[in-house]
């Protein structure tokens, strides 16, 4: 009986996964903003409010999952989901864009971890890098199906008919989080609940080497990555590339991407997970500085953005191993929700730079200067993680 219960748990969430990455607006968001007449530095702006709500919301948003119920909190969060786009179909201003974006930040808080711990609490251990293949082909597929259709969309102007899109697929996303089964009671009835505290949720983090090297990886990676994904799109139009065609070269990307995911496992099978890590993860910044240098051809641009997915693709379920290893079961969503918060941060002090200096650079130097100064606390938190003394 448990085993069907867990066997539906993992089809309900990777169900939730395609629906809640099936965004038609996510590589677009930019230019729609751009489109209703907002200069680069108000879209930073914006996306800077959107960040900072998610970072104030992810630890507290984590704990309540943890101590309150995980299944709940996260479908809060995709109801807000769904207001937030609701929003974006109402007559557009300053105020409101800053409102619908920070609604965005509160409830991606509420869903981050929540969800996610009930479907890997559901996982014996050695399942966990397959799985998180699977997921990974889950998410890109979503992403690259939504993107090709965004970018027809877009591409003809029809940014409301987007908009509705992405709400239907996030009900969908909501009515499959239904299903997934909540592993317990919430655990303030559980015979824990005395040892549940946000003081002692930090006491385990400061005493996790491991695990303070790892979300300093993710602050690292956020400063720069988050940025490159938002901004993608207007470096691709910054080379003449419109949003039909952009669409369909960030479609072609993502699915490539989620099947080569089927071959990670295999690939991975038998390997030193450890220094094969610090190996893709290095490489992965070296493809990024080439592909942001300035001028670098345009043909490279998309195929050298397109093998940085392919190198996150192979490191990624090994430092998600790694990382869910070292995370104390009952801390699993303060943790993860810590993880998110250290990566808005990371997009919060990117966001921030990019609101000072788009004046005066373009957003694809923005970008570089953001993988440069990254790369100091990167490499080091990189270096630890992967030494053979950890």
């Amino acid at each position: 009986m448990q085993a069907i219960q867990s066997k539906r748990t993992v089809w309900c969430y990777l169900i939730f996964v395609v629906c809640t990455n099936f965004a038609t607006m996510l590589s677009f968001l930019t230019i729609y903003l751009q489109h209703l007449r907002f200069s680069l530095a108000a879209i930073s702006a914006f996306l800077l409010a959107y960040q900072l709500c998610k970072f104030i919301f992810e630890i507290p948003t984590g704990f309540l999952s943890d101590k309150y119920g995980r299944k709940v909190v996260g479908q809060i969060g995709l109801v807000g989901m769904i207001l937030y786009y609701a929003l974006l179909l109402l007559r557009p201003n300053t105020i409101l864009m800053v409102v619908a974006l920070a609604m965005r930040g509160i409830s991606e808080s509420c869903i981050s971890g929540s969800l996610e711990s009930l479907f890997i609490d559901s996982l014996p251990k050695e399942g966990l890098a397959r799985y998180n293949a699977l997921e990974r082909f889950c998410f890109y597929m979503a992403n690259g199906v939504s993107a090709l259709l965004g970018g027809v969309l877009i591409g003809a102007q029809l940014f409301q008919l987007s908009i509705a899109v992405d709400i239907v697929a996030a009900i969908f996303a909501f009515l499959s989080s239904t299903g997934i089964r909540s592993s317990s009671e919430p655990v303030h009835c559980n015979a824990q609940s005395n040892t549940l505290s946000l003081i002692n949720a930090a006491s385990m983090l400061k005493s996790n080497s491991m695990l303070m090297g790892f979300l300093a990886m993710d602050f690292a990676q956020a400063f720069c990555f988050v940025g490159l994904e938002e901004f993608y799109t207007l470096v691709l139009q910054d080379n003449g590339i419109d949003a039909l065609w952009s669409g369909g070269i960030i479609a072609v990307q993502l699915i490539a991407t989620s099947l080569f995911g089927f071959l990670v496992p295999a690939l991975l099978k038998g390997r030193n997970k450890a220094p094969m890590l610090y190996r893709l993860a290095i490489t992965r910044l070296v493809v990024t500085a080439l592909l942001l240098v300035p001028g670098t051809p345009f043909p490279f641009i998309p195929v050298l953005y397109f093998l940085g997915d392919l190198l996150f693709t192979l490191f990624a379920p090994i430092k998600y191993e790694l990382f869910q290893s070292s995370c104390p079961s009952e801390y699993r969503a303060t943790v993860i929700s810590t993880q998110s918060q250290l990566t808005s941060l990371g997009a919060i002090a990117f966001f921030f730079l990019s609101s000072i200096f788009s004046n005066v650079l373009d957003a694809q130097q923005v970008l570089l200067a953001a993988l440069v100064l990254s790369s100091v606390l990167y490499i080091p938190a990189l270096r630890y993680v992967t030494s053979s003394k950890n």
